[in-house]
């Protein structure tokens, strides 16, 4: 697979939130709605006592449909679907063994010290966008690719995240939190963004599980 990999140079953090305002105009309600039900979904399966961990593994192809859905928004390459949240399912056992594969790799880090459980989280953190781009790849192959891809990037995606945190304080304490509909999908979409940047998609058939339908008009 390493011949097929496309590492760029990523992006600067103006240039990557620019990108992803840019994708959701004109398509904010349907960007947020996508984020609102999976979160709405994950919420209420949460409810039941002691099924947060459960429920994050059963519902961990949901999670990837939300990067799926606001990948295709980025890229511009379908006409946005909120169908498409659900289309990993298609590969459940996939997503959800690389899930816990990823936690587990990130939470035995953490058993040394945080900051090593946090390198390892950033390092890793690519790989179900991977997962997207290449159906063939195994959990293991795409994390191996993730870290490839998160060299000399960690530092720069941790800096990202503590811009975020900011931004999301802001918006906070300025909307009194109704700000809040309308960050969380842009920042779905940044982190969509920062894959894109990093890592050009590969050559060769069925990119993000399934081929796009129909191009989005600019």
């Amino acid at each position: 697979m390493g011949n097929r990999k496309i590492v760029s140079q990523g992006s600067c953090f103006s240039a990557l939130a620019a990108q992803a305002w840019n994708a959701l105009k004109g398509r904010w309600m349907i960007g947020i709605g996508a984020f609102f039900l999976a979160a709405l979904i994950q919420s209420a399966a949460n409810t039941f006592p002691g099924m947060a961990f459960l429920s994050g593994l059963l519902l961990a192809p949901l999670n990837v449909g939300v990067m799926l859905f606001f990948l295709h928004l980025i890229r511009k390459d379908c006409v946005p679907d909120i169908g498409q949240l659900f289309d990993p399912f298609n590969q459940y056992w996939r997503f959800v063994w690389a899930s816990f594969r990823m936690f587990i790799f990130v939470f035995l880090w953490s058993l040394l010290l945080i900051i090593p459980g946090i390198v390892a989280g950033l390092r890793y953190s690519m790989t179900l966008y991977i997962m997207l781009d290449d159906p063939r790849l195994t959990a293991k192959e795409a994390m191996a690719e993730s870290s490839a891809v998160m060299y000399g990037h960690k530092w720069r995606l941790f800096c990202y995240g503590m811009l975020i945190d900011l931004i999301f304080l802001l918006v906070v304490l300025c909307t009194l939190g109704i700000g809040l509909f309308w960050l969380f999908p842009w920042i779905v979409a940044f982190q969509a963004a920062f894959y894109d940047s990093v890592r050009r998609r590969p050559e060769g058939p069925a990119p993000l599980l399934e081929p796009a339908p129909e191009k989005i008009p600019d």
